[in-house]
C-alpha cells in the first residue's frame, strides 16, 4: 500500500 493519493489512482488503474 502506498501514499493515499496514489491509492486512489490505483483502484481505477488495477480495473483496467
Amino acid at each position: 500500500i502506498r501514499m493515499p493519493d496514489l491509492l486512489l489512482l490505483d483502484e481505477p488503474l488495477a480495473g483496467l
